[in-house]
């Protein structure tokens, strides 16, 4: 059981009521939020400034968010991000190295520089090799939107443990899991 109400859209004022109920508005971390109308919104315009004015790829960025979740072992966050890469177009063997924390066996080096640095930030361990190989594939700009993103992700994992959040699905679908559960 969650540590706060896990609010729905009828429980917010007019104002704040259109922040929940879409196909975003229905997860746990949200519900949780609303908890906190205005500080929901502050946190959505990032995240969305973030996601789509970042300097990567969609697929990329989910390989950081990866990269983030798996480090600080989130089962919530995996439950969503896992399948919302394979959607990304995120292969399901990429997505197993990540949940086996096996940089290294993942042969694209720029798959690989996106993953490695949302954990090894996530870690407080990124090293000069790690920034390196992702500012080669990407330069200094987009690395500084990878450290938001991956930073972002950081605190929406914190809360998701401060909350207690519990899954959206039945189960916990693993680290390595099947690509039917993508």
């Amino acid at each position: 059981m969650a540590r706060v109400p896990l609010l729905d859209q009828a429980d917010l004022s007019d104002d704040y009521a259109y922040l929940l109920g879409d196909e975003r508005g229905d997860i746990n971390l949200y519900r949780s939020m609303a908890n906190h109308p205005a500080g929901l919104k502050s946190y959505m315009k990032h995240g969305t400034v973030l996601w789509e004015e970042g300097g990567f790829a969609d697929r990329e960025r989910e390989l950081v968010v990866l990269g983030v979740i798996r480090a600080l072992e989130s089962r919530y966050e995996w439950n969503i991000h896992a399948p919302l890469a394979h959607g990304e177009g995120v292969e399901g063997d990429l997505i197993r190295a990540v949940g086996r924390e096996a940089f290294d066996d993942i042969d694209d080096p720029r798959d690989r520089a996106f993953a490695e640095y949302g954990h090894a930030f996530a870690r407080r361990a990124v090293t000069d090799g790690i920034h390196d190989a992702l500012e080669s594939e990407v330069g200094t700009e987009t690395v500084a939107g990878v450290a938001l993103l991956a930073g972002h992700y950081v605190a929406v994992t914190h809360i998701g443990f401060a909350f207690e959040l519990p899954l959206e699905a039945d189960a916990f679908i693993g680290w390595e899991p099947e690509d039917a559960a993508l």
